[in-house]
């Protein structure tokens, strides 16, 4: 069997077997001298066992090098040496200059959301993802026409670890030099395959350079005497005069049919770059790759916004009627929700503003899924993504919006938050992410971000409306007898002292139920470029004074008639500039974020120096734009006051009574009232995440609340089991029965929120309320019945006692 012919063979090779007989025939499995530690390194167990722990995110390592590769070849073939200074700085930038020749400095170009199909079609066919073997098996093989490697240059490459081979090229993503070889613990079987094959571009190869196709197989060999753990080693079988190492085999021809076409994985040829092959890759969800639960959207969130595209191809065994059922071009699920977004997300999403947190400034996109539309796209482990260059490199899970002090629980679901981080300095990258690249880093940058977003997110004016007017949505039925319950619960609570001292404050409960009417949202129609950004309520120019308590945030509120992603949209954004006038001049502020919503620009931002309290703080705000002939500039002098803790009088949410409500009136101030169930039928029950068991589900109420008081509202599941068990030996009690059930419920849903205290996250809370009010549903109503009988009961043995 010649080279080529071997190296054939293995490509089309889908069972580990199949390569072990292979290279058993070849000479090779048993001859260790064919076999040359990968990365020259004996232990190398210890550098690949230590990368990432989701077969996803080392998957995605390998399309993102592939991504490294074409930009690299693009860069070569023009003649630009990529260590140079005319090379691109940045990965959008080289996308601009090196792909689509055009701009890059200008901020809407290198960004494949604003291609055409057409363009995004025939970029993505130059890398490939296809599926082959069987359907509960699958191998995968990533092929691009990338700059390739000679055979000389591959052991000192693809089998390279921890060198410094693209640590000084500012485009690529790769800068650790073994992120790629994360893969290797989840290709299947004992000994962890991995084909790889690959050829120089000949448009780039110097007179001297080998032009042959070269090709290897890595495996785990398992330790021998004198070995403390595996070994990954790649096969090496040639001698090479003057090498004190073997080399690799090679041959020549003009091309390989290696690239897939449709479902069939090898058919167009392809003159140069290289194939990965992974041999039984292990990751869940093995199914058709295109569809919801394929392999295509698990990659999505880990590379939502991918640098250039690549298709995605099923070739194992499915039926189609054709090309478009087994093959498509991938682009990341946020260029998908921008081109489907009318069907998938909310009026005004996506929302793109910014923070600065230390100086380094992150652009924040916001997605409001219409409801149910969210799970198409993202898990519950994909609330937050943070992104480099495309890729996801950290994420937060949605638990963080049901966070005490953020307070979406009604969205939470519905939400997807990406944080762009590509413009941070390589020291924030380094203190934010970990090296494998997958997970967020422990340390004092991660939790100012994470904070800076809490806050953010918290008080952010679209987020407040969506979930006051989804959580208007799902209560729009209340009981009808609320004055009823009223009474029954004030009579239930009276009658214990130690209840009253709880739960009741004058005529009116400490409850934990808030219904807070939304203002009816104006009609804005904003514009492409701002004609005014002033302090609200001021004329243009006119100076803010205004107080600012020592330690918390400053927010100063604007008025505009700019459109609402005005400072974060990627086509000619705007800029602003917050800076505070210190004894060496006017300094940026480092801790900042603004958001804009139908008129009114929201501004937060922490003071430099740590004013003492009674000094004056002078702040100049710049709002500019490539338009603008001049900025806009506003100042304002901040007196800093006392810190003041705001616990709410018992008195302040007090409601006033207002005979004529239509519905359609504006209040400013939610009265604070009784706790109240609304019913939740077997029919609704996918909007609770309900079971026959389950019995109440809290969702926490009044987004970005800034009182010390926890709201939370109460929905019932009408279909428990146990509740209509009871009601079927009821007898004509069955409204007596449910509102037993309804009345105990609510208490028991309410001493869960009182021990778990204010500060509890509203996910910690729903969960152990679920599970307290699920566990009591079997014996609730029959207690209720008999309790009632024991002091009838106990008469004669407590006269006895007498």
């Amino acid at each position: 069997m010649t080279a080529k012919d071997l190296c054939m063979a293995l490509i089309k090779a889908d069972h580990p077997d199949e390569v072990v007989s292979l290279l058993t025939d070849a000479g090779y499995w048993h001859d260790t001298g064919a076999w040359r530690d990968l990365g020259d390194k004996e232990n190398n167990y210890a550098i690949l066992g230590a990368q990432q722990s989701d077969p996803i995110a080392a998957l995605v390592e390998k399309v993102v090098n592939s991504i490294d590769a074409r930009l690299m070849n693009e860069c070569l073939t023009a003649g630009i040496k990529a260590e140079s200074d005319e090379a691109p700085t940045s990965v959008k930038r080289a996308v601009a200059q090196l792909v689509e020749g055009s701009d890059p400095d200008k901020a809407a170009n290198g960004r494949i959301e604003h291609w055409v199909p057409k363009q995004r079609r025939e970029q993505a066919e130059k890398i490939s993802i296809a599926a082959t073997g069987s359907k509960s098996q699958p191998c995968l093989t990533i092929t691009d026409l990338g700059e390739g490697q000679t055979p000389q240059r591959v052991p000192f490459t693809f089998m390279s670890l921890a060198e410094s081979n693209k640590l000084r090229i500012p485009f690529v993503q790769g800068k650790f030099n073994m992120g790629g070889t994360g893969a290797l613990r989840f290709c299947g079987g004992l000994h962890h395959f991995q084909l790889v094959v690959t050829r120089r571009n000949p448009a780039i190869l110097s007179p001297e350079d080998d032009d042959s196709w070269s090709f290897t197989v890595v495996r785990r060999m398992e330790p021998t005497s004198g070995e403390r753990s595996s070994v990954y080693r790649y096969l090496a079988p040639v001698k090479t005069s003057g090498e004190e190492k073997n080399g690799l085999m090679s041959f020549h021809a003009d091309s390989l049919p290696i690239r897939p076409k449709g479902n069939d994985a090898y058919s167009l040829p392809q003159e140069f770059g290289s194939l990965i092959k992974l041999y039984h890759y292990e990751y869940t969800y093995r199914s058709h790759v295109l569809l919801s639960d394929g392999l295509l959207r698990q990659i999505d969130a880990r590379l939502p916004s991918p640098a250039l595209p690549y298709m995605m191809h099923e070739c194992r065994d499915y039926k189609g009627d054709s090309d478009r059922s087994f093959a498509n071009p991938a682009t990341g699920v946020l260029v998908r929700l921008a081109n489907d977004k009318g069907d998938n997300l909310e009026l005004d999403f996506p929302k793109h503003d910014e923070m600065v947190v230390n100086g380094q400034k992150i652009r924040v996109s916001i997605y409001g899924f219409k409801s149910k539309k969210a799970a198409t796209y993202l898990n519950r482990s994909e609330g937050v993504l943070f992104v480099v260059n495309g890729q996801t490199h950290g994420t937060l899970s949605q638990q963080l919006f049901t966070r005490n002090k953020v307070g979406l629980d009604y969205v939470a679901d519905s939400l997807l938050v990406t944080l762009d981080c590509s413009d941070l300095s390589r020291t924030s990258l380094e203190e934010l992410f970990m090296n494998t690249r997958e997970s967020l880093a422990r340390s004092e940058f991660r939790s100012a971000v994470e904070k800076e977003l809490e806050d953010f997110l918290k008080h952010h004016a679209l987020l407040r409306e969506f979930n006051n007017r989804r959580r208007a949505e799902k209560i729009k039925e209340k009981a009808e007898d609320d004055k009823s319950l009223e009474d029954t619960l004030k009579e239930i609570l009276s009658s214990s002292p130690s209840l009253a001292s709880i739960f009741l404050s004058g005529q009116r409960l400490k409850t934990p139920f808030n219904v807070k009417k939304t203002d009816p949202s104006d009609n804005f129609e904003g514009k492409q470029f701002p004609s005014f950004f002033r302090f609200k309520g001021k004329a243009q120019g006119e100076e803010l004074n205004r107080p600012a308590e020592k330690g918390r945030a400053v927010r100063i509120s604007f008025d505009t008639d700019v459109e609402d992603n005005y400072f974060g949209r990627s086509k000619e954004p705007g800029e602003y500039l917050v800076e505070q006038e210190l004894s060496e001049g006017w300094t940026p502020v480092s801790q900042r974020s603004m958001s804009l919503f139908r008129g009114t620009a929201s501004l937060t931002l922490a003071l430099e120096d740590d004013p003492k309290v009674g000094e004056q703080v002078k702040l100049r705000i710049t709002v500019s734009d490539d338009q603008m002939l001049e900025p806009f500039t506003n100042h304002a002098q901040i007196q800093v006051t006392p810190y003041q803790n705001h616990e709410p009088s018992p008195n302040k949410n007090k409601k006033k009574n207002n005979s004529k409500n239509d519905g359609d009136e504006n209040t400013n101030e939610a009265g604070i009232e009784l706790p109240t169930a609304r019913w939740v039928s077997k029919e609704e029950w996918g909007g609770h995440d309900f079971t026959d068991r389950s019995v109440l589900r809290l969702v926490r109420a009044d987004a970005g609340a800034d009182d010390a008081q926890a709201r939370f509202d109460f929905f019932l599941n009408a279909d428990n089991i146990h509740l209509l068990n009871e009601l079927k030996g009821a007898k004509g009690n069955e409204e007596l029965i449910r509102e037993q059930y309804k009345v105990g419920m609510l208490l028991l849903g309410m001493s869960v929120i009182h021990e778990m205290g204010k500060d509890a996250d509203g996910d910690s809370v729903r969960e152990r309320a679920a599970h307290v009010t699920s566990a009591a549903a079997l014996v609730l109503i029959p207690m209720i019945r008999h309790l009632g009988n024991l002091e009838f009961l106990l008469k004669p043995k407590v006269a006895e006692a007498a």
